[in-house]
């Protein structure tokens, strides 16, 4: 694989799982990192003989074995691809000469196109753009590499987006809207029919005579750790940090 030929990255669907995909002219065959492959629970055949690999630092790579009939979603068209595991650093997959030929793939290098023809159409990708043509400050990372850092502690946030309902902000809420209300709405009328009616039991609060309040510290602190609070709030006051609430 040579690290010096033009190539095109993308992120597709590979098995239906989301693979940062280089295309690269440079290699003869296409790869796919072990990481990922242990996600597409598809066993490695025999090649039946060994196949050298020269990585981009130099390194010579023995593979004996192939992932074959894997599915490549490609602009929602499917495409089978076979694949060699192989250890990769900064992409889930490779592909190489061996898939570009097969399928005529044309890449128009100064634009970062691939063209494939598919029946009667021609399907165009731009690669490293976003929809509107401008280059992606968003940064997508292989499946080896978010494991990776996860190996060395960083943090992995999961976030789901999901669509939520207008809610007509003009009508104010009302009672009806509390869950509890909604459960017990004859609890609730809107119109009070008038003073409740006498109860067999009448419920009081007996108290004991001349009892004095319990006596407590109205506050947790010691009075010189008050005075304390009290002085550095007036000063923060004074400097325009804090205000009283209204």
């Amino acid at each position: 694989m040579n690290p010096d030929s033009n190539v095109v990255t993308g992120t597709f669907l590979l098995n239906n799982l989301y693979a940062s995909i280089l295309f690269d002219t440079g290699a003869d065959r296409s790869f796919i990192s072990t990481a990922f492959s242990s996600l597409l629970n598809i066993d490695p055949t025999p090649l039946g003989s060994s196949y050298d690999v020269e990585l981009a630092d130099g390194k010579i790579v023995e593979i004996d074995t192939i992932i074959r009939g894997c599915t490549l979603n490609f602009l929602n068209h499917p495409f089978n691809i076979d694949l060699m595991p192989i250890e990769l650093g900064s992409f889930d997959v490779i592909i190489g000469m061996d898939w570009l030929r097969k399928y005529h793939a044309i890449i128009v290098y100064d634009e970062k196109l691939i063209h494939v023809p598919y029946g009667n159409e021609t399907l165009i990708f731009h690669g490293n753009k976003n929809d509107n043509g401008r280059e992606s400050r968003l940064t997508v990372i292989s499946c080896s590499k978010a494991q990776e850092y996860m190996t060395k502690g960083c943090q992995i946030f999961l976030a789901q987006i999901s669509a939520k309902k207008g809610e007509d902000k003009t009508r104010g809420k009302q009672l009806k809207d509390v869950p509890i209300v909604r459960d017990f709405l004859e609890v609730f009328p809107e119109d009070l029919p008038g003073l409740p009616p006498a109860r067999p039991m009448e419920f009081q609060i007996d108290l004991i005579p001349r009892a004095a309040p319990v006596a407590r510290v109205p506050y947790r602190l010691a009075p010189y750790e008050m005075k304390e609070l009290l002085e550095q709030l007036q000063e923060l006051s004074d400097k325009g940090f804090i205000r009283p609430s209204s």
